[in-house]
């Protein structure tokens, strides 16, 4: 084998080396492409999540406040029925052992 052979062959490898390694390395590419994306669809749909449970929260939120106020307002409606229930009580108690006239 001449020397000239020699080289040749050892820069066909060479070559075939590198080209292995550029396939590599255009699969790695794509490859992380692919992860890109993935990665990116899933921060997209975690932001609606998060604007989901924003929504959600608010509406709890709502439902606590209405809540309190229904219920302020039924024991304050308790207490009314309760004072004139106990005047009624009072009043017929009055009448009924001190009789008018």
């Amino acid at each position: 084998m001449s020397t000239q052979d020699a080289s040749s062959t050892l820069m066909h490898n060479r070559l075939e080396r590198m080209e292995d390694k550029i396939d590599k390395l255009v699969e790695i590419t794509g490859q992380l492409s692919r992860i890109e994306e993935i990665s990116s669809n899933q921060r997209e749909q975690i932001a609606r999540l998060v604007i989901r449970v924003d929504q959600q929260e608010d509406f709890v939120r709502e439902l606590l406040e209405l809540h309190a106020q229904t219920t302020g307002s039924k024991k304050a409606f308790q207490w009314i029925v309760a004072t004139v229930v106990a005047f009624a009580g009072i009043v017929v108690g009055w009448f009924g052992t001190n009789p008018v006239g």
